[in-house]
């Protein structure tokens, strides 16, 4: 019986050869993409889920108002709050601290002025299990001075010798003992902390910065984790720790009015949910990884209702053949079974295609998002077993409709040729169509104004110049060095006596970077003021020339007038905080910081987006003090040979420099790195629309095919009685145009909401103007007229004798 079934499917297929190549193209090309998409979003969600009991570590952020006015809301928290959630509550089983920095490390000649790593306490390894190739996780950070760094890493510095006991430089020549060895971290973690460093050496280094600093502070740079007991309610605990710090709260802080609310989120979520202050690195969107998530399912919906639109259209053709089967004694089942045969055979043609087009497309589609995704990729079995059950679902779906249909043909009917498929009062196809023509038309308006928000960030007036900047990061093996500023002088000296450079500054954080520090301001002119808090950057003279910054009131430090001890400028944003509607009025004012010093407001420089434009300007301080702990040294260079001017820099480094590498990047670079998720949503949003496009293309060139066939005989007669081809054409198009009309209605404000929700991640964001839907409209309307007109020219300017003779 089955084997019957099989050859009569098989006949079925190779008879319609240009509707089964339609149809296997379709599903082969939507089950690759999905495929990919689905690869893409594995990896999204897999952040730091290789950590054994990821599943019970959470991190601690730290959210702090004063005067009910939130001051911030960041990713880091307090030396204090570890400790005393240890001590105070039984489901946390462990904590552990850990202060991030990049520093110079060095080995011999081996030098790198940009290694990422952490501070740590001793029980960092027993919260973060990552795999030990060498050494003891309990024991490894215990005593001062010890270092535990990545298999690669240690590769680096020790080559095939055994790092093991081995000593390490950081900064400036501190030496650090190799106590162990972990697996290097994978790409798919919230952090890339290649070295762990003894937090004890703080102990001896600087007493009461180490493990003994049980202070409310440190929320500049400290993280903290908590290991919790399995099936902890979290909700609950973070209730309990409201109330415990509401009670441990210093009385200094309480009489200033300040709040301290501390949130607890599982390590896997802070990829795709966190978007604080003084995060690692760029995080992820969950927002984007659901769209494209939606775009994965809804492509491979679309090739199945091409299946069901060609399949319920040909029905008419099947009709005889089912007529004669059932007067020779098929029941509806074997009329089902036949068809639902026919429908698994080109589902299982489609995945064997769909496995050699992923492993073809993977690799380009790798480069592209520039995610390392074989490492995620399916093993066999997995692959073959989810594309088993996706052509199941799809012979399921996409075959079940035709074969009812097919299976409740009336004999008689039939025999007589009365049968009617595709009642135009029925209207389940088109609502198939009109679905189809909605996801296109969505696709188009969500790529046009995600490409739209992308140029705005290009092409915003960002308030500071970026082209020709470039930023060096200062030396690390000079930073408490009292010598730092007599030889940054001689550097910038140096590199100002070449023509082609116009000016040098040294910041401890460069535009497109977080400034990590705050300043509050408690009083202007000896009256009291709410707590206003603002981001504090250490800068020079040059700074406002070389990132072409706008002075708006008063003056810039002056290198030489040297003492600006308690002068400070301030932006446009803090002088609206301060009350004052211009920025003159602000110039002169003495104002008192946390620290109770008194600093004078010496000019206020126009807002600039110090980050990124996801975030709004916030209120900012600049000091003049040349960056203690590392910072950055921005160069300003003008645009003729550029090459020479570099290795120019680079020379005077090295000659100035003797021990520190030379470690630069150009601003633009940086700030392009900022949007990198967003780009490469876009990107990915792009490509898969156009595919998406050609799918839904295919689909109605399929259905115009039929529809030109159906109606052979009525195009001939209207030919004979003088029809022009316009008006044959139209007649075959009209249908279609009517469900475009339809789905425009439906597309614009479905795909206008959701892209309102998406633009609403950005503090700064484009417009979404009327002419991108109606773009997208006409964009769609060509695409349709050009899949199906050549098909509808071909039929309206058959000879009408052929249409007559037609059966």
């Amino acid at each position: 019986m089955f084997s019957h079934l099989l050859k009569s499917a098989l006949r079925n297929i190779l008879k319609k050869k240009s509707f089964s190549l339609i149809n296997i193209v379709g599903l082969s090309v939507g089950l690759t993409v999905f495929f990919l998409l689905f690869l893409y979003v594995k990896y999204e969600y897999s952040y730091d889920d290789f950590l054994p009991n990821s599943a019970n570590v959470y991190r601690i952020e730290l959210e702090q108002f004063q005067d009910n006015d939130s001051q911030f809301d960041k990713a880091t928290s307090t030396y204090a709050i570890g400790p005393l959630l240890k001590e105070q509550f039984p489901a946390v089983e462990e904590y552990a601290r850990a202060g991030f920095e990049k520093c110079l490390v060095f080995r011999n000649e081996v030098k790198y002025n940009d290694q990422e790593l952490f501070w740590v306490d001793s029980t960092f390894l027993n919260v973060i299990e990552v795999e030990m190739l060498q050494g003891n996780r309990t024991e490894a950070l215990q005593a001062p001075y010890s270092v535990v760094l990545s298999e690669d890493l240690a590769h680096v510095y020790f080559g095939n010798e055994d790092p093991m006991g081995q000593i390490i430089f950081i900064n400036e020549q501190l030496p650090f003992t190799v106590k162990g060895v972990f697996k290097t971290l994978p790409t798919n973690s919230h952090f890339n902390f290649k070295l762990l460093l003894s937090l004890s050496t703080g102990n001896v280094l600087w007493p009461g910065w180490g493990t003994n600093n049980r202070s409310w502070g440190g929320h500049e740079w400290l993280y903290t984790y908590l290991r919790l007991s399995p099936g902890t309610d979290t909700e609950l605990l973070s209730k309990q720790i409201e109330q415990l710090v509401a009670e441990q709260l210093p009385e200094q802080m309480k009489g200033a009015n300040i709040e301290q609310h501390y949130n607890l989120r599982n390590i896997r979520d802070i990829h795709l949910q966190s978007n604080l202050q003084n995060e690692f690195k760029v995080n992820g969107s969950a927002t984007n990884v659901r769209i494209l998530m939606l775009i994965g399912l809804l492509i491979i919906v679309i090739a199945w209702i091409n299946f069901i639109n060609i399949a319920s259209s040909e029905a008419f053709d099947k009709a005889r053949e089912v007529g004669v089967r059932k007067v020779n004694g098929a029941n509806k089942r074997d009329i089902i079974a036949q068809f639902m045969v026919e429908v698994f055979i080109l589902n299982c043609i489609s995945a064997l295609l769909t496995m050699g087009l992923v492993f073809i497309a993977l690799p380009f589609f790798q480069s592209v998002i520039n995610l390392p995704l074989y490492r995620f990729f399916l093993d066999k079995s997995e692959f073959i077993g989810i594309l088993l059950l996706m052509s199941l679902l799809g012979t399921l779906f996409s075959g079940l409709y035709p074969a009812l249909i097919l299976s409740s043909f009336q004999i008689q009917k039939v025999l007589k040729g009365k049968v009617l498929v595709g009642n135009e009062r029925f209207s389940f196809k088109k609502i198939l169509v009109v679905f189809q023509l909605t996801v296109t038309i969505g696709l188009i308006i969500a790529v046009l104004i995600i490409f739209k928000q992308l140029n705005f960030i290009q092409t915003k007036e960002l308030g500071f110049k970026k082209e020709l900047v470039m930023v060096i990061n200062a030396p690390s093996s000079m930073n408490m060095s009292p010598d730092k500023l007599m030889k940054y002088r001689t550097f910038k000296d140096r590199l100002t006596k070449n023509g082609q450079i116009v000016d040098v500054a040294s910041t401890a954080w460069s535009v497109g970077q977080e400034c990590l520090g705050e300043w509050t301001i408690n009083s202007i002119d000896g009256k009291e003021i709410n707590h206003l808090t603002l981001k504090i950057n250490q800068i020079d003279e040059s700074y406002l020339n070389v990132y072409g910054l706008k002075l708006l009131a008063g003056k810039v430090f002056d290198y030489q007038e040297r003492d600006f001890a308690n002068q400070v400028l301030i932006n446009a944003t803090a002088v609206r905080q301060m009350g004052y509607a211009k920025p003159e009025d602000a110039v002169g004012r003495i104002v008192r910081d946390g620290n109770n010093n008194s600093n004078t407001v010496i000019g206020v420089i126009a807002d600039f987006h110090q980050e990124s434009l996801r975030q709004r300007i916030r209120p900012m301080v600049f000091a003049y003090q040349h960056p203690a702990n590392f910072g950055q040294y921005a160069v300003l260079m003008k645009s003729e040979q550029l090459g020479s001017v570099v290795q120019y820099i680079e020379t005077q480094w090295n000659s100035t420099y003797t021990n520190a590498p030379f470690d630069y990047h150009f601003l633009d670079e940086q700030l392009n790195h900022l949007y990198t998720p967003d780009q490469r949503f876009g990107k990915l949003l792009f490509a898969f629309t156009i595919l998406a496009i050609l799918i839904a293309c295919l689909g109605l060139l399929s259905l115009v095919m039929i529809l030109s066939r159906k109606n052979i005989k009525q195009v001939g007669i209207r030919k004979v009685n003088g029809a022009q081809t316009g008006q044959i054409m139209l007649l075959l198009n009209l249908d279609l145009l009517k469900w475009f009309a339809f789905s425009m209605f439906i597309a614009g404000p479905v795909a206008g909401w959701l892209m309102k929700n998406w633009l609403a991640g950005f503090a700064y964001q484009t417009n979404m103007s009327w002419w991108i839907f109606a773009l997208a409209g006409v964009l769609t309307l060509c695409i349709v007229l050009l899949t199906v007109s050549w098909q509808s020219w071909r039929a309206a300017t058959r000879n009408p004798v052929e249409a007559l003779r037609y059966e």
